[in-house]
């Protein structure tokens, strides 16, 4: 059996939730600490085999892969907010889009002060597409997701051929000289950081476009189809199914991820990253789905745990502690604090990472043990019933 937590809450779906948090923060957090950060060039200051292997292991197994898990968590809650407003006998559609409209509020504020890689726009924008879609049969949800993973394949597949022989290949020592300006407008002063990001923010829309946003989705609709099925509230009796899931996940999405993570720390080479983009789009659902099911058939084994329990209460205030990496991260990287960017090595960053999570697992507790939601959902939640229920 599933444990669940209180107000019929599905323990395994909060605990997930939990667990893509950390994932996502051991990400997030090289984008706050290094300035050679999906710039095709490793960072020669710290060019050790501890440090690089560290920079490979997190690229390999993390980067690309939790924001998926998340994405399709995302999708399961639908159902879940969906079935609440038919148990409160409310209408749903204009819940929904006021939710909406205050996530996508949320993440501006986010990308303009704290962080260019927020995901909350992403996700406002797309959960549009995602009620469009909600009554589609199951068939046609998994021909759309699979769709949408072959388009930016094979958009990027496409700018790999482009890049072989039509574009010319940008100069490293370019490259070098436009980290090196990041670096020192990111820790110069709050002017130049805010001025840097909005730079990087113009340019990110083909990231998000044809690389994030379509795979966000993919993973938004199989959300939708497991959270039809009940399949994290009812783990027992599908077992196999999610075993299968592993191993075919495992088979298919660990190679890439390998591939996709040796390529971080070569050399100057775009059309190899390239080749790299290329096959980790097509891998990392794969690796993403096999994260899932691992995690879902561990979670049910030892629901009763202190462990699982602290998970699924960061899981249960996502929102406040996905914000709240950003805020430290940027505290300790960037002008509004320690200017550390630059000067962190790998493996002390995935240090600081873990204690940021322990310690988000023990405010996240102290939290719940008075209030009933984070602060953020609590902000979330009035906007979204129109005050009318906490």
């Amino acid at each position: 059996m599933t444990g669940s937590a209180k107000a019929g809450r599905i323990q395994t779906v909060d605990a997930l939730r939990g667990f893509a948090l950390f994932g996502i923060l051991l990400v997030n957090i090289e984008v706050f600490a290094n300035p050679f950060y999906a710039m095709g060039l490793p960072n020669p200051d710290f060019a050790g085999p501890v440090a690089q292997g560290t920079s490979w292991l997190v690229t390999a197994l993390f980067e690309t892969k939790f924001y998926l898990i998340f994405s399709f968590l995302f999708g399961y809650s639908l159902t879940l907010q969906m079935a609440a407003a038919e148990r409160d006998d409310q209408p749903f559609r204009p819940r929904f889009l006021r939710r909406q409209v205050m996530l996508f509020c949320l993440g501006v504020f986010h990308a303009l002060a704290l962080f260019h890689g927020d995901i909350l726009t992403t996700y406002a924008v797309l959960g549009l597409a995602l009620y469009a879609l909600r009554h589609r049969n199951d068939k046609s949800l998994l021909c759309i997701a699979a769709g949408l993973i072959f388009f930016v394949t094979l958009i990027w597949f496409l700018i790999l051929l482009a890049q072989i022989y039509l574009l010319p290949q940008v100069p490293e020592a370019l490259v070098l000289q436009h980290v090196r300006q990041a670096q020192a407008a990111f820790t110069g002063g709050v002017s130049s950081l805010l001025n840097q990001r909005l730079s990087e923010l113009s340019n990110l829309w083909i990231v998000l476009g044809f690389m994030q946003g379509p795979c966000a989705l993919a993973m938004f609709l199989l959300g939708l189809i497991a959270g039809r099925r009940r399949v994290l509230a009812d783990i027992t009796a599908l077992q196999p199914l999610l075993r299968r899931i592993i191993l075919i996940g495992v088979l298919v999405g660990l190679p890439g991820g390998i591939f996709y993570g040796w390529t971080a720390i070569q050399p100057y080479d775009p059309v190899r990253d390239l080749v790299a983009v290329v096959v980790d789009l097509a891998t990392a659902p794969f690796l993403a789905a096999a994260y899932i099911a691992g995690m879902a058939l561990l979670l049910n084994a030892a629901a009763d745990r202190g462990w699982v329990a602290m998970l699924a209460t960061a899981g249960r205030m996502a929102l406040s502690n996905y914000l709240f990496q950003s805020l430290l991260c940027a505290l300790l990287f960037h002008a509004y604090g320690l200017r550390l960017m630059g000067q962190v090595s790998p493996p002390l960053v995935v240090a600081l990472a873990m204690g940021i999570f322990a310690l988000q697992l023990v405010l996240s507790r102290f939290w719940l043990s008075r209030f009933r939601n984070g602060p953020v959902e609590y902000l979330l939640r009035y906007v979204t019933y129109g005050g009318s229920r906490s």
